[in-house]
């Protein structure tokens, strides 16, 4: 899957935040609405994250940052739901759960060019 870039952003981030775009999953674009439920930082100097996201595609997916040492300690958890009618008989769970690792690997790459490329 394929997060598209936002084609509505009402907010600046924190909770409350309502972001229109959509998923790109085996060719086809699924469109979602996610709201940020909780934008908050941690004692630690880190940051939680909730969204919740609807649509054809539903669930939610927290994202946690926490300094260590050198670098960045990121856990994610995901959950949501297979549009299993939307997708047809081409995707099973198997492959959607391949596409979404692959997903979450390039975004956690993506994330750590960003974070590098602030350091400069």
């Amino acid at each position: 899957m394929n997060l598209s870039e936002a084609k509505n952003v009402d907010g600046d981030g924190s909770a409350g935040t309502v972001v229109k775009h959509s998923y790109l999953m085996a060719g086809v674009p699924f469109p979602v609405t996610t709201r940020v439920v909780e934008n908050t930082p941690t004692g630690s100097g880190g940051k939680h994250v909730r969204i919740e996201f609807e649509g054809p595609l539903k669930g939610w997916q927290t994202w946690d940052y926490e300094p260590e040492s050198h670098g960045t300690k990121v856990s994610v958890e995901i959950e949501y739901n297979v549009p299993g009618a939307a997708i047809g008989k081409f995707a099973d769970r198997v492959l959607v759960e391949r596409l979404q690792e692959r997903a979450r690997e390039h975004t956690l790459e993506n994330l750590k060019l960003m974070a590098e490329s602030g350091a400069d």
